[in-house]
């Protein structure tokens, strides 16, 4: 009885154990269906972000690209018709192209086909041939001859002004007879408007011989000077009629009684004397005439004269301008002569700016040697000599010098203080002026650092207008520097790096828990007390964006060349040629060439320190345009596909393959892994044509295109061109259960239906958080950028 009772108990205890077990089974499997869910959910959430971040940066980049068209429309002016020769000097100073067709109909003139000497570029070279050098000697003359003319015609302004002072002084004599003073001011006012025709047509003598600007402002200024002795002898005249009429009314009040009048021979002995007088002046006038028709004539020779060496030089100028040089050395003597030159300035400039340094480095070290000796310090000489002469604490010094207490060294609070008014100047030299050589000897992220300590400042301070002020300058000077330095992708990462540096300076000092794990407590210190920039970090990070994908255009409009040459036509493997060989590029276009470009890219983004995520990026990105221009080339081109260019093909690609796992393995594994993978359509392709093609072959060829397109292997099928006769043909059979095969595939409905891959597509970039260890306080600005008195560390 107690035997079954235990047999039973046993039997429960059994029974119980396989409930629980089958329980805990189905638990088990709960849980993991659960977690296949959510995973499921978790890659679709990952997805749906994925392709959210990019459509985002795609309308951003759209969004840019119609800005730069706005504002390029807005910069182009109305163009103009310029109807006359005389419209010329008014639309030389305009910087826009003008329709040069001088009226509707006419015939331009044949004068306009030689250009004249002044507007002779002697510096500018051309792009057609060969760089015009004048004839030194010749221009030297000419100098000269200008020089003559113009002390010519100073001297006949001298003289013009003297005769009119001496014209001024005798009309401003009390006049003896007002009819004759009239007709003496009438002559003058004749001689007078002689005269300045005289000078009207020297002015223009002078403008055909290349005149100098100081000698017609001389010549404008004469001409207002006569214009105001002009109208001071209106004013006599004036003055003269006055006193006529004044002694009419006296000779009326006297009426028809003569003798009262003339009772001691007053009027007689008047009018000799006023005879007397005009007999002088019209013996002077005369002189003068003479003098001026003498003075005249001789200008008016010497001007023809002139006119004609200078009509005579520039026959000469033209011919020597329009002969070519006689071969390519005197060419490119030339053209060296002109480069040599331009450098030869800019190294003096450059010298002299390091002499004036030098000299005032020295003033300083010798102001510093008399304090040290001020100070009972004798081994002054060793310090100069770099020796770190310390000073024991056993020196005696001279009983009359005091003990001298250090400070003790200030503690600054890492902020700049600047001036509204300066800001302009700050951004000019911080951001549009630096060029790429200072900022490599510089503290990476400087400029970064800089800034934020200013909007530090601005939060210290509480200015909100001074802050906004400073964050669109910020972002207006980075846009022009980029859009004037689009040709140089080094400026693009040297701000890509510096706009990243100070979006995680602003995360960083934001004040919120999540970027502060990281932080000292110094830097938690410093977090900004007043101002939210959080709206101004989403700025900042667009025109990150906005910077990468200008930076990456830019590379892969550079790359575009190199990739046919350097992937698909070269052929370092000897003894290999497809049915229609193409002649073997130059070694400098292979894959050393592209291996050359993508290693100082490389090092560009090293030395200014651009984060180490998006450095890997950066080379998926260049990796898959690659990957993908080069199978499209493929796709089009019927002389590739065969096996031989396959193999080269092959053999090329595994250079880039050793490139990313030599060069990209220090931001680990996983970054060459997807490096890899994006290389992956083009390395399947050419093992498609390498590989066997028998109806044997359809279920591992199947397997081995698994990044291709069903569209993309019928069409590298259908136009494979075997090599040799050996070669198996490929049949219709063949490419039929291909296709077959690939659209049962799991996933083929989603793939793509166009055989060409999309080259142009860049990835969707996100900018990882990465705190910085640096100081504030213990940052210094050099004096290479040019900010001295601008800011004010505090």
């Amino acid at each position: 009885m107690v035997s079954n009772e235990v047999i039973d108990n046993q039997d429960a205890g059994v029974y119980k154990y396989d409930v629980w077990s089958m329980e805990f089974e189905q638990r088990a499997r709960f849980w993991k269906e659960r977690d296949k869910r959510h995973e499921a959910e978790k890659k679709a959430l990952c997805l749906e972000l994925e392709n959210e971040r990019q459509s985002r940066q795609k309308l951003l980049s759209s969004q840019y690209d119609l800005q730069e068209k706005i504002d390029s429309m807005q910069r182009v002016p109305s163009k103009e018709h310029r109807r006359s020769l005389s419209d010329a000097s008014i639309n030389s100073q305009q910087e826009t192209a003008v329709e040069d067709d001088f009226g509707y109909g006419s015939v331009r003139s044949v004068e306009t086909t030689r250009p004249a000497l002044e507007a002779v570029n002697w510096s500018a070279g051309s792009h057609n041939g060969p760089s015009p050098i004048a004839d030194a000697g010749l221009v030297l003359r000419m100098q000269n001859r200008i020089s003559i003319l113009q002390s010519e015609l100073s001297r006949t302004a001298k003289r013009a002004g003297d005769l009119e002072d001496r014209l001024m002084n005798r009309l401003m004599l009390p006049p003896s007879n007002p009819n004759s003073d009239r007709f003496k001011v009438e002559e003058l006012e004749i001689e007078n408007k002689k005269l300045r025709e005289q000078i009207d047509r020297l002015r223009a003598a002078g403008d055909s011989i290349l005149l100098s600007k100081e000698v017609i402002g001389q010549i404008d200024a004469m001409q207002q000077e006569l214009d105001r002795r002009r109208d001071e002898c209106v004013q006599l005249k004036s003055v003269l009629t006055h006193q006529t009429v004044n002694l009419k009314s006296l000779a009326s009040n006297y009426g028809s009684d003569v003798d009262i009048i003339n009772e001691d021979g007053e009027l007689a002995s008047a009018y000799e004397a006023q005879k007397g007088i005009n007999r002088q002046l019209q013996e002077e006038l005369t002189a003068e005439k003479q003098f001026y028709a003498e003075h005249i004539s001789r200008a008016k020779m010497e001007i023809e004269k002139l006119r004609e060496e200078n009509e005579k030089y520039q026959k000469l100028l033209s011919t020597d301008l329009s002969i070519e040089p006689k071969n390519k050395t005197q060419e490119y003597a030339q053209n060296e002569i002109i480069r040599l030159a331009a450098e030869s300035l800019a190294i003096q400039e450059r010298v002299d700016k390091l002499s004036e340094s030098c000299r005032r480095y020295k003033n300083q070290i010798r102001m510093l040697v008399n304090k040290l000796k001020e100070a009972g310090i004798e081994d002054v000489q060793e310090i100069l000599e770099g020796n770190d002469t310390i000073i024991s604490q056993n020196t005696t010094l001279p009983l009359e010098i005091a003990t001298v207490t250090r400070k003790k060294e200030r503690e600054y609070l890492g902020m700049f203080e600047y001036k509204l008014q300066d800001e302009h100047t700050i951004i000019k030299k911080l951001i549009i002026d630096l060029k790429t050589h200072v900022a490599t000897t510089l503290l990476p992220g400087l400029p970064a650092f800089i800034l934020f300590m200013m909007l530090r400042h601005t939060d210290h301070v509480d200015d909100e207008p001074k802050m906004h002020s400073l964050m669109k300058g910020i972002r207006t000077g980075v846009k022009k520097t980029l859009k004037k330095r689009s040709d140089n992708s080094e400026y693009s990462i040297l701000w890509l790096a510096n706009m990243l540096r100070l979006l995680n300076n602003m995360r960083q000092y934001s004040g919120d828990e999540t970027y502060q794990s990281s932080n000292t407590p110094r830097q938690n210190q410093q977090s900004l007390r007043i101002f939210d920039l959080s709206e101004y970090r989403q700025v900042l990070s667009d025109i990150a964006i906005w910077i990468y994908q200008g930076l990456i255009t830019h590379i892969q409009t550079q790359y575009e060349r190199l990739i046919v040459p350097a992937i698909l036509e070269y052929e370092e493997i000897s003894g290999l040629s497809g049915p229609k060989a193409i002649p073997t590029p130059a070694p400098s276009a292979g894959p050393a060439r592209l291996k050359h470009d993508l290693a100082a890219m490389h090092e560009h983004l090293k030395v200014h320190q651009v984060d180490t995520p998006l450095r890997a990026m950066i080379f998926k990105q260049l990796f898959y345009f690659i990957c993908a221009y080069s199978l499209n080339q493929l796709l089009l081109r019927k002389d590739l596909c065969c096996w031989a260019k396959g193999l080269q093909i092959r053999y090329n690609i595994s250079h880039l393959e050793t490139w990313i796992k030599e060069n990209l393995a220090e931001y680990g594994q996983k970054c060459v892994e997807d490096t890899l993978s994006v290389l992956k359509p083009i390395t399947q392709a050419v093992q498609l044509l390498q590989a066997r093609k028998s109806m044997a072959d359809v279920a591992s060829t199947v397997e081995m295109c698994a990044d291709l397109t069903a569209i993309q292997v019928c069409k590298i099928l259908n136009m494979y061109t075997p090599a040799e006769e050996y070669e198996v043909k490929v049949t219709k059979e063949f490419i039929h259960e291909i296709q077959k095969l690939m659209k049962s595939r799991p996933g083929a409905d989603s793939e793509s239906k166009n055989l060409l891959m999309d080259s142009k597509v860049i990835f969707a970039v996100q900018f990882q958080y990465s705190p910085s260890s640096i100081r504030l306080e213990d940052i210094e600005v050099p004096n290479v950028l040019e900010l001295d008195g601008l800011l004010t560390k505090i």
